[in-house]
């Protein structure tokens, strides 16, 4: 089944921002990147990825509202007729490790990505660049909760990659 279009406020953030991270000159960079909003497809039947559909499926990122999720505030000085809302994202970015790297220069590498995914200059925006224009989130924060290579028992089920979590808190104030 086809994903429904996006019509309410909570899945017209999370499409918000998978457009300001399609805008960035990073995300551009990746060959194939793909955006999912809170999983990747599913199966049919349910079953889930075989290696080499994983290994297919990276570069991605998934996007999906945190716990603490939206809020919508209205300004009762003012009549009551200026609503405001905020809230978090969060963004899981993965990619295969690229192959011919020593482990510290790949993980150097992905550093250096997540880095100009976040702050780009100019010619290379980064999210926190396109905050202030009004065709993206207006982005307030982001922090980088983890990112980590995935554990050797693992790679011969899930394969060789990298991967990180930021946290995207945005604000119409």
């Amino acid at each position: 089944m086809a994903m429904p279009a996006a019509a309410g406020p909570i899945s017209l953030i999370a499409e918000r921002l998978e457009t300001t991270l399609a805008a960035t000159a990073a995300w551009s960079s990746l060959t194939g990147a793909t955006v999912h909003h809170n999983a990747l497809p599913e199966k049919p039947g349910g079953e889930p990825h075989t290696l080499a559909e994983l290994v297919a499926q990276r570069p991605f990122a998934k996007i999906w509202t945190t716990d603490d999720g939206i809020e919508w505030t209205r300004d009762t000085t003012r009549g009551g007729a200026c609503t405001s809302s905020m809230g978090e994202l969060i963004i899981h970015l993965e990619r295969n490790t690229p192959e011919g790297l020593a482990a510290n220069e790949a993980d150097r590498d992905f550093e250096n990505l997540i880095g100009r995914l976040c702050k780009g200059n100019a010619d290379n925006p980064g999210l926190m660049d396109l905050a202030g224009d009004a065709r993206y989130l207006p982005i307030t924060r982001l922090l980088l909760l983890d990112h980590s290579r995935t554990d050797r028992s693992k790679r011969e089920s899930i394969g060789d990659a990298q991967r990180a979590f930021l946290l995207v808190q945005w604000s119409t104030k």
